[in-house]
């Protein structure tokens, strides 16, 4: 069975508006069991949340990991912060990659405390995550690609019920959240698709907005390895903290749409009848169409996923053999499941096939006919 989809991602379907709710980091990771932050090269964000979370009466200690990248401290203040931390209680860990979180344990802990981070946590947070490739300037790709793996790393370390925070220089993530006057509506496919990198690890997005920090934690800016440029202060200080939980725990924020557009020829006025008569379900007054959307809405319920829509988009009819075919177009986004590229393609899979067995519809192949409308 073959088929044509063209998929295209949307964010941006309602009108742009202003950001979300602030996130307040203090308030949201004082309510977990224990927090691990990676990436946190100075370890700044990690003193101010153990000295926030202890000006609440939360001690650091079997609360708070916190990890660097780096082998070693970056400088003598990083070093300074470290020990601080583990003055705190806190496990203080350098050489451990966001990407590879299981093999968090093989790393000696940098200051010695009495206390064993557990296998997994209540929240992982990485603020600002980027690509540093020798040789030359990172590409979007690049991005994309390190929190697919960090997304799919942190989640095998999550506790049930745990989430995932991760903050973003405003633009970057495209979510609506990120919505300025001047945002193109294309924005989610030249962005980091933070929301599409989640979903590939079963996780949703529950909330964004604008950061609060712990503390006096204030991110100047990314610094290019080997040279002291920073982008403006501007562009990090309107960032976007998102929140990410696991399927099915919260309904998901932004939900990214991906409409797929499914051809069939139809079978004979006779086929159609004996079809609806074996599945009277789908046989609504209004036709054909009705159908095809009962049908599409029942495989997309059996995934777990939202089906926003399912309508045609076109009618043929073929001048040399009197066939006739229509094309609906599928919208696919998460729902009770987390929906990534890769799961929505699975599901308009699904919806061809009851569309196939149940309502007797052939997938068309334009490969097999010599082109189509949509070649």
């Amino acid at each position: 069975m073959l088929l044509k989809a063209r998929i295209c991602k949307r964010a941006y379907e309602a009108p742009l508006t202003a950001m979300s709710e602030a996130v307040d980091y203090v308030a949201l990771l004082t309510a977990v069991p224990s927090v691990l932050v990676v990436g946190d090269e100075s370890f700044e964000f990690s003193l101010g949340l153990a000295e926030a979370a202890a000006a609440r009466g939360k001690s650091a200690g079997r609360w708070l990991c916190a990890t660097a990248y780096e082998a070693a401290p970056v400088d003598a203040a990083a070093a300074t912060r470290a020990a601080e931390l583990g003055c705190l209680g806190a496990v203080v860990r350098q050489g451990v990659d966001a990407t590879r979180l299981e093999g968090m344990h093989l790393c000696e802990p940098s200051i010695q405390v009495d206390w064993i981070p557990p296998p997994a946590f209540g929240a992982v947070v990485f603020n600002f995550p980027y690509v540093v490739v020798e040789g030359r300037r990172p590409r979007v790709d690049d991005n994309r690609e390190l929190l697919v793996k960090f997304f799919a790393s942190a989640r095998r370390v999550l506790r049930p019920g745990g989430l995932v925070v991760v903050a973003l220089a405003r633009g970057q993530g495209g979510t609506p959240a990120d919505a300025t006057a001047g945002t193109r509506r294309d924005a989610y496919q030249n962005s980091w698709r933070i929301l599409d990198a989640a979903a590939r690890a079963d996780l949703v997005l529950a909330a964004a907005g604008p950061p609060q920090f712990p503390g006096n934690y204030a991110p100047a800016g990314y610094r290019r390895r080997g040279a002291d440029r920073r982008i403006a202060d501007s562009y990090v200080k309107l960032s976007v903290a998102h929140v990410f939980r696991p399927e099915g725990s919260c309904m998901p924020r932004h939900a990214v749409e991906f409409a797929h557009d499914l051809s069939f020829w139809l079978p004979a006025a006779a086929a159609v009848d004996e079809a609806f008569a074996a599945c009277p379900a789908m046989a609504p007054a209004d036709g054909i169409d009705d159908a095809f959307a009962a049908c599409a809405a029942a495989a997309a319920a059996a995934a777990g996923v939202g089906l926003l829509a399912a309508t045609r988009t076109d009618a043929y009819a073929c001048p040399t053999t009197g066939r006739h075919a229509r094309t609906y177009r599928a919208v696919i986004a998460s729902g009770r499941r987390a929906c990534s590229k890769h799961r929505s393609s699975v599901v308009a899979l699904e919806i061809t096939r009851c569309a196939h067995e149940g309502l007797r519809f052939v997938p068309r192949s334009y490969a097999n006919e010599g082109g189509g409308p949509d070649d």
